[in-house]
This record gives structure tokens, sequence and C-alpha cells, in this order.
């Protein structure tokens, strides 16, 4: 981890170093030059005062996230005073650590100017202002002033015209693990995004994140000693996600050190979202100065954790976090009861989908050397811990949950060969008798077929961990209801009726194949569902009518071997 933290203040240096020539070459915004180098200069005064108050101002997760946005709008021409005035937060956010007297001009950003690893300055009176002039005195105090071209440029303001909210510091200590780190709720940039405004945490709602918190590290450091102490040197801050949120966690490659959450039911969901995130975190910290993938290639491929195409590096990251929750899954397994049952399907689940992307990865032409052995090593990994055993019901619920999302991913990414679909359709319409044809490789085409996802896998896990009645999940139909009780002929025969009376329904033909699994590999809808409704198309188009969808599939299944 420390070694990380090198890296990154190095990393950010050299950005910092290249926005900077950029600001003072950049003759279309007028001052542009002359704000940057006073901010600079504060700064420099700053680290030969303490280096380590502006080391730690240059590692703030905010200031990763801005210097991307600010190198991204100098490419495009388009740097302007907005994007380069969080270096002046920045310098004043120091010059107050290290009191050193000084007086920048920062923009004004939701109503408040921002100083990292300080807090923030609220305006009260005006907060439509663009720009203010923010001083500090030698005693570390701040002032503000009319910024320029406003009415009181220059001026002093009242310090009833804004007030200073601290920066949220959270501190964990349990036998002998710190966590020290910033809850933040203000940053505009604490969502790695474009700014947003403040959503300051209420004194209840506050001290509900510090409990969870505080529980999910003692639950860490008890049982999870070797992560707990990777997070004590890697978190610096942990962003709140608003309530309503569908996102569970998030890190950026721009933010190393920042972990956004939203409320977990326990302390023990929220030490997992903690690792999770960390794992993103380190790898995109490693991304910044090793090559895993060839530059410039976007092979996408199949994620079992994803309903979309990932790039090579994307599978790269699931697989690294997913060890991780391999190896978290298996510890909490020394348990019985209802939360033994959830530790097998988590943990046999997650080797599942690790191990089949291991296995996927191991042939990916975009993977350098470096790339090769950190899949070689992620795999070695999980060797140790992939090979205990779990009940047979709950196998039997992950095979059918990662039989059907595969199927639902192919079914809406990959396109087969055109020419080679035709060639099936019309050896079927011509009754041929079906014979094997090398088959292409698919092309991945995002999103080139929409199908509504269907209950039955979240049917399946609240069963298997909660007992919950299926027939009680909405949108489910008798025949869902029949493949996730495991009565697969009646599942399949309603499945079948549903096909013949709507050939067009892809859903329908997604479940008639997934409740007709038979023999290794299954059937061609399983193995190939992209082929299977291609064909399907194809005849529907020519006005072949498909009265018996079972006889099509076993056809297939000849034809696709």
């Amino acid at each position: 981890m420390k070694d990380l933290r090198v890296t990154q203040l190095s990393h950010r240096k050299l950005l910092l170093a290249s926005l900077a020539e950029a600001a003072v070459n950049d003759a279309s915004a007028e001052g542009l030059a002359s704000s940057f180098e006073k901010a600079w200069d504060v700064l420099a005064a700053a680290e030969r005062s303490d280096a380590s108050v502006v080391e730690e101002l240059l590692l703030h997760p905010s200031v990763g996230v801005w210097l991307a946005r600010a190198l991204r709008a100098a490419a495009a021409g388009r740097l302007c005073r907005a994007d380069v005035g969080y270096l002046s937060s920045m310098a004043v956010a120091a010059a107050v650590r290290c009191r050193i007297s000084c007086a920048l001009e920062i923009p004004v950003v939701h109503g408040a100017v921002t100083l990292p690893t300080v807090g923030q300055v609220v305006l009260v009176e005006d907060s439509t202002v663009d720009a203010v002039e923010v001083a500090v005195s030698a005693a570390g105090e701040v002032a503000l002033r009319g910024g320029a071209g406003h009415p009181q440029a220059g001026r002093p303001w009242s310090n009833d015209a804004f007030r200073l909210e601290p920066v949220k510091v959270l501190e964990c200590r349990w036998d002998g693990v710190r966590l020290r780190t910033e809850l933040d709720d203000r940053g505009p940039y604490r969502e790695f995004t474009d700014p947003i405004p403040p959503r300051p945490l209420g004194l209840r709602e506050q001290g509900e994140w510090e409990k969870q918190i505080g529980d999910a590290w003692s639950l860490l450091v008890e049982e999870y000693r070797g992560f707990a102490e990777e997070l004590s040197e890697g978190v610096s801050a942990i962003v709140p996600f608003g309530a309503g949120t569908s996102v569970a966690g998030a890190s950026s490659s721009v933010a190393y050190g920042a972990i956004a959450v939203s409320r977990k039911k326990s302390a023990f969901e929220l030490a997992e979202a903690l690792i999770h995130e960390m794992q993103h975190s380190k790898l995109n910290a490693l991304f910044d100065f090793a090559e895993l993938c060839v530059p410039g290639t976007e092979n996408l491929g199949y994620a079992p954790w994803r309903d979309d195409p990932r790039p090579t590096g994307g599978l790269l990251h699931g697989v690294f976090a997913f060890t991780t929750a391999v190896e978290f899954w298996r510890r909490r397994r020394d348990t019985d009861g209802p939360a033994r049952r959830a530790a097998d399907f988590h943990y046999g689940y997650r080797r599942w989908q690790v191990r089949q992307t291991l296995e996927s990865l191991a042939g990916a032409a975009d993977l350098t050397d470096l790339g090769r052995r950190f899949v070689e090593l992620v795999s070695e990994r999980l060797d140790l811990v992939e090979h205990d055993d779990v009940s047979g019901t709950v196998l039997d619920a992950i095979g059918k949950m990662t039989r059907e999302h595969r199927a639902f991913w192919r079914a809406q990414h990959l396109r087969p060969d055109p020419s080679w679909v035709t060639g099936l359709a019309e050896a079927w319409a011509a009754g041929d008798v079906a014979a094997t044809r090398p088959q292409p490789l698919p092309e991945v085409v995002p999103c080139q077929r929409s199908i509504p996802p269907s209950p039955r896998v979240g049917m399946l896990k609240a069963l298997l961990l909660d007992g919950a009645d299926p027939a009680e999940h909405g949108g489910a139909s008798s025949a869902d209801l029949a493949y996730v009780r495991g009565d697969l002929d009646a599942a399949h025969g309603s499945y079948e009726e549903q096909v013949r009376s709507n050939p067009a329904d892809d859903r329908a033909w997604l479940a008639f194949g997934l409740a007709g699994v038979g023999g290794e590999g299954g059937n061609a809808v399983v193995r190939s569902p992209e082929t299977v409704l291609a064909v399907r198309d194809r005849l529907l188009t020519g006005g072949v009518p498909i009265d018996q969808p079972l006889k099509l599939v076993t056809w297939l299944d000849s034809a696709l071997r």
C-alpha cells in the first residue's frame, strides 16, 4: 500500500505539472496563467513549511477528479478559470493548515468555496456570486472579500455573510488498528462526477453512519485483519450516498482512496463493500503506472457480475475484487443456520464467476505479458480457496442463476454471422437434415437486442436465502413458479406453449431453453441463444411458421455441435 501511495503522489504531481503547462500556454483565457501561478506559489511555500500537508492535499480524492476534468478541458482547448480554480482552493487549504498569509480568488460552486482537507466556506448572504477572494491570516483565520466583478470587489465581507463548515473526520480504533477517514458529505467532486451540491448529514444520520462504520471496523479487525490493515493505509474518504440510490458501492480510477457507499442493512454488509471497493482502488492505482492491457484495444467480453459487455481491463478489475469476495465469504462460512447458507451461496457464486472469467482471460489477445502474469497470480490465489464443499441445494440454485444470466447476456449482446444464420434458416425451411456447420465467432454488439429481465433469478435467490415463497414474487408466471420449485417438465411445457402462442417473444424462448437443459452443455438455447433467436428472426421474416419450437431447437442442437 505504501508503494501505491508513493506512485500515486508522483502521478498526481505529473498531472499537475501538465495542467500548469496548459494554463501558462493557453492564451484564450485572460489571467489564467497569473491565477495559476499565484496559487502555485502559495502551495510551494506551504510545502517548504510542511511537505506532509501538501502531500495529503495532492493525494486527496477530489484533487484527482478535478485534475482529470481540467486536463480533459485543456485537451479540448476549452480550459477556463473555473477549471483551474481548484488549485487556489488547494492553496488556501494549505495556507490555513500551515499558517501562511495569502489572498486568492476561488470559484464559488453551489454556493460554497471548498477547501479540501479543511472544509467548506458556505456563503450565507450572496450565494449567487461566481467567485470570492479568500484571505488567510498568519494565524490560519479565514476572511472573505468580494471577487473580481463583484460590486464589493476587494472589500471584506462581514463574518455573518459566511460560515466555515469543517471537514468531518471519523477515527476508529480496534485492537491496535486505526481507521482515520474523511466522511465526505460536502465535497463537489465526492461522487467522482461534475461538481454536485453539498448534502450535509444531519446529526442523527451522521451518528448512524459513524456507528455502522465503527461496527464494521471492529468486525474487520477481528475477523479480517489483513483487509483491515489494507483499508487503514488506503482509505482517505468515505462518501455516503444519498437515500434511494441503487448503487451499493463505487470507486474511481481518478480518486484513489475514496469509497462511496450506500447505507447497509448491517455492519457486515458495509465491511464487505469497503473491502470490495478497496480492491478496485488498488488496481486503479496500479493501472496508472503499469500496462496490463495493450493500449488502444477495446475488446469486449462477458462479466458474470454485469449485464453489459466489459473491456478486458474491467474483467481484470472484476476477478481481482471478487477473488477477495471468495476469501471473505469463505471465512464467513464458520457459522450455522441461515447465515451459513448465505455464506455458502455467496462463496459458491463468486468462485464460479471468477473462475469462468479467469479461464476466458487466459486467452485474451489484448493482455500484455504483465497482464497475463496478473491473471496467473489471481488464478493461483483463487486455487487456494475455491475447493470447499457447498451443498447440492446451493449449487443447484447457482447453476440455474448462472445459466440464465449468461443466456440473457449472449442473446442481448452477441450477433452471429448473418450469412451463417441465413444458411441455417434456409436449411431448416427446406427440410434438410441438420449437419454440423463450422460456426464463426459471434460479434459483440452491445444492446443489439433488448430483452426484459425475468423474475426467476430473484425468486431463486429469495427462496434460497430467505425461504421466501416464490408465489409472492410479482410478475412471476405459473411456468416461472414451476421452474423455481424444480418442476422442470411442467415449466418446459408451459414455456413451450408461450413460444407457440407468440414465436417473437425472446424471453419465452430463453425460458423454454433454460427449463429444457439436458446433456453436457445444455441445449442450443443455453449454448448459443443468440443463434437460436437470429434463426428464429430470419424464419419469421421469411414467412416460415414456427409451430414446433422443440423440433427447431433439437435440429439446431445437431447443427451447432
